[in-house]
């Protein structure tokens, strides 16, 4: 197990020499720069892992406050998205509470047509009944006219 993770190390070790060769000869290559610069790049970088600890720490401290930052913000975004989710709610049940009082009205409206109609239509049976009752009241007057002609004719006093 130890053999493999130091040749898993050395192989990372190798690979990282192998970036920086490369990298050092492609400045080479395009810069036209002598063996000098070859050499200045990796002291670049040893320049800033020496660093000043207070520099460290001051990027540690940006990283925390933006962190710091970003969960604020994402915190105050789903209030907000809380907010705007309720509002819409609220709109939507206004909006339900407007077309339920319409659709209300519309079958308050119907329905007294409805109730008008059916009273006209009674009233027009009634007044149909009520002919027709005249007309078999005069009929029936005609033939009790007609009878009694007929029984003083027949029947002479």
């Amino acid at each position: 197990m130890e053999e493999k993770k130091k040749s898993v190390a050395e192989d990372k070790v190798i690979v990282a020499i192998s970036n920086l060769l490369d990298y050092a000869v492609l400045l080479k290559k395009i810069d036209g720069l002598r063996d000098c610069a070859i050499v200045a790049e990796p002291e670049r970088g040893m320049r800033r892992e020496r660093a000043a600890p207070s520099e460290r720490v001051d990027h540690y401290n940006r990283n925390r406050e933006g962190r710091r930052l970003v969960g604020d913000d994402t915190k105050q975004s789903i209030i907000e998205q809380a907010h705007e989710d309720e509002a819409a709610r609220q709109r939507r049940l206004e909006a339900l509470k407007k077309i339920t009082e319409t659709d209300e009205e519309i079958a308050r409206r119907l329905q007294l047509e409805f109730e008008q109609e059916e009273k006209r239509r009674l009233e027009e049976v009634a007044r149909r009944d009520a002919e027709l009752a005249q007309r078999l009241a005069q009929i029936e007057g005609q033939s009790t006219s007609v009878s009694r002609c007929e029984a003083f004719f027949l029947n002479p006093p």
